[in-house]
Order: structure tokens, then C-alpha cells, then sequence
């Protein structure tokens, strides 16, 4: 199942950044969430990667023009450091996506991000991060944000949808804390009752 580009803060997000050129790896990217066209002054590059190959194709489409955005295969990014060694990484960004993954997988994903990334000065940005389980998020989107709100019905009907599962509780802060520097952080998408942790690493 395809989820389509949700409200990312872009401008919020480009407050996080250094001055310099920033390289960005978009953990699970979807559709894309970046401008077509324009990027910020701040990014040289923005890498985009996401296992599912439908999601991947629709971006393909809508960035086809795009020279600051490039696609990774998932078998340079997880089986070796060629990636990280050829692109000096400045941010992780992991976008809405860690509520579809379980807390044993995140704590692998982060682990091998931070071995494999040789950039010592890199940030990992973790937004859209659930506080609440989905029907409880549904009910606060009935009040605070009814557009959103007809979009999860949509969801709620849609079989393929029922097969995920959602973790509003895979953040492991003990484990975070043992290997970051942990900051948080007011969501970079539209829903305000989730929330963004900014990571960077432990001298």
C-alpha cells in the first residue's frame, strides 16, 4: 500500500539545519515530501530511500527533474558502508514512518545507522512520531483536524490498510539515551498531538 506525502513542515525543517550544504538521507521517503522543484539554499543532496517499489516509482516521477535528488537501492544502504563512505551524511531524516516499524526493528535500524554513518556530526530526525494509539489519534482528529480525519476514514476502509500494524510505543528513550544526545521537538507535520526527537551523537 502506497501512503501518500502527508504535511511536512519544510521550512520548520530547514531551521534544524547547518548553513553549510547539507546531505540528506530520507529513511523511508514515500511519494516524497520534498518540493518538486525548489530546495532550500542549504541541501547539496537529498537521497531517498523506501522498500516499497510502488512508493519509489511514484517519486521517480514527481522528482524525474529534480538534480539535488537521488534514489538508493535498499542493497547498498543495508548490506554495506559503500553508501555512507562515498556520501558524507549531515541528516537522517525518518519521516512518519517509524509507527509501522516494531521497537526491536527500530533499535536495529538506528543502530546501523549510527555504525555505519561516518559523519560524527550528523543529526537523526525522528517526526511524526505517534503519542497515542491510532483510534484515540482518530478521535483528536475529529476535533482538531477534520480534513485529516476524512483521510483516516478513507484508511479505516481500505483492507490493505488493516494489514499494518501501528506502534504508538517503539521508542525505546533508554536505548536512545545510551547512544544519543536526545532532544524533542515539535512535530514537522501538521498533526500536533505527535511529536519529533532530534538525535545527535554522544561525544
Amino acid at each position: 500500500m502506497i501512503f501518500f506525502a502527508n504535511t511536512f513542515k519544510e521550512k520548520k525543517f530547514y531551521k534544524l539545519l547547518s548553513d553549510k550544504k547539507n546531505v540528506i538521507f530520507d529513511f523511508g521517503c514515500g511519494v516524497g515530501i520534498w518540493n518538486k522543484s525548489n530546495l532550500n539554499k542549504k541541501i547539496k543532496k537529498i537521497f531517498l530511500y523506501d522498500k516499497n517499489e510502488k512508493a519509489i516509482l511514484e517519486a521517480k516521477k514527481k522528482y524525474k527533474r529534480n538534480k539535488k535528488i537521488f534514489f538508493i537501492k535498499k542493497k547498498n544502504f543495508f548490506n554495506n558502508k559503500i553508501f555512507f563512505k562515498k556520501n558524507k551524511i549531515d541528516i537522517i531524516l525518518i519521516n512518519s514512518v517509524i509507527q509501522y516499524i516494531a521497537k526491536t526493528e527500530l533499535k536495529k535500524i538506528l543502530t546501523m545507522l549510527d555504525k555505519n554513518n561516518l559523519n560524527s556530526r550528523y543529526k537523526i530526525i525522528i517526526t511524526d512520531i505517534p503519542i497515542h494509539n491510532r483510534i484515540i489519534e482518530i478521535f483528536l482528529l475529529l476535533f482538531f483536524d477534520f480534513n485529516r480525519f476524512l483521510d483516516a476514514l478513507k484508511l479505516l476502509i481500505n483492507f490493505s490498510y488493516h494489514k499494518t500494524l501501528f506502534y504508538h510505543n517503539s521508542i525505546d528513550m533508554i536505548f536512545l539515551e545510551k547512544i544519543f544526545n536526545v532532544k524533542e521537538y515539535q512535530n514537522l507535520n501538521k498533526f500536533k498531538f505527535r511529536k519529533t526527537l532530534i538525535l545527535t551523537k554522544k561525544n
